[in-house]
């Protein structure tokens, strides 16, 4: 595989790290981020990031899984962070089908194997990286246990557009305007659009400053709002999922109790039913929980590599 750019200063971490180029079967280049290093002999997490995210996103948090055993492979979905963008406007969080999110896991997968990363394997997917992860888990994804944070098996939309959501954004889509922002923030990173006392993200102060010098040092990776059939094929995706059983795959899934991204009855729901599942309502944080103050994120950390040492 070609070597690829890894930024460690955007990344803000001292861990040693490599990126590659790999392509899907469509022919759509993804960037792979990759830690593992003499410690990784629990095995290898594969990470699953959330719309708009790319690997640098988690350098402040992936040195607490490396030190409790575990390798990393993180992925840039396409049409965000430095994979192939998919629509028009480079700042557009967009894909024609969230199907194709599978053809990126599969290229994943086969990079994971090429680099012989430790196994077992376990999947940690966040917000739309769940989503995709919830249908990898069905679909067969060789893991042996599974962690969700904020899983979006719902899309929360203000209460005056839910009954309007799914058919609007169907009908941009039939009439051509598929690649229409939802959003007047448009193509602007969200850190940089909203101040840290209103966001929806995360209720620490220095966290946030640090995805707002994330956006402002390397804003070739970022995106701005999705697009309308972003929206539609998410919705689309959530209501799909929502008819099929949980697999045969230990999972914990933690949510944030000011989460107002995602719903919290589907996965309240899924998460009741799921055998050898587990389900925690993290109080005092927001839609990213791994990424809330200290003290939130280095008890998800400890519970979730339990939970994989538990399944191995």
């Amino acid at each position: 595989m070609e070597t690829a750019p890894l930024n460690n200063e955007v990344a803000e971490t001292d861990e040693v790290g490599a990126a590659y180029w790999i392509n899907t079967e469509d022919k759509v280049r993804l960037r792979v981020g990759v830690w593992c290093d003499e410690r990784a002999v629990r095995g290898t997490i594969l990470l699953f990031t959330g719309r708009t995210e790319f690997v640098e996103k988690y350098g402040r948090t992936l040195p607490g899984f490396l030190e409790q055993g575990f390798a990393i492979i993180s992925i840039d979905w396409r049409g965000q962070g430095l994979s192939d963008r998919v629509a028009s406007d480079a700042h557009l969080g967009h894909v024609h089908h969230f199907s194709d999110y599978q053809k990126d896991v599969a290229a994943m997968i086969d990079a994971a194997r090429s680099l012989n990363l430790p196994k077992p394997w376990y999947l940690f997917g966040h917000s739309m990286g769940a989503n995709i992860g919830l249908r990898s888990l069905i679909d067969g994804i060789p893991v042996v246990a599974s962690a969700f944070t904020a899983p979006m098996w719902s899309i929360t939309v203000p209460s005056f557009l839910e009954p309007v959501a799914r058919p609007l954004s169907r009908l941009a889509v039939m009439v051509g305007l598929g690649e229409m922002y939802t959003k007047s923030q448009k193509g602007r990173s969200y850190a940089i659009h909203k101040p840290f006392e209103s966001n929806s993200i995360t209720n620490d102060r220095p966290m946030y400053e640090f995805f707002i010098r994330q956006a402002t040092l390397f804003p070739e990776a970022h995106i701005g709002a999705p697009s309308m059939r972003w929206l539609y094929e998410g919705l689309t995706e959530c209501d799909r999922l929502s008819k099929l059983r949980s697999p045969e795959v230990p999972c914990t899934a933690f949510v944030g109790v000011d989460d107002v991204t995602v719903g919290r009855k589907a996965i309240e729901d899924r998460m009741s039913s799921w055998r050898d599942g587990a389900f925690t309502i993290v109080d005092d944080a927001k839609h990213d929980p791994l990424c809330d103050r200290p003290n939130i994120s280095k008890k998800i950390i400890q519970d979730v590599c339990a939970f994989f040492r538990q399944h191995s």
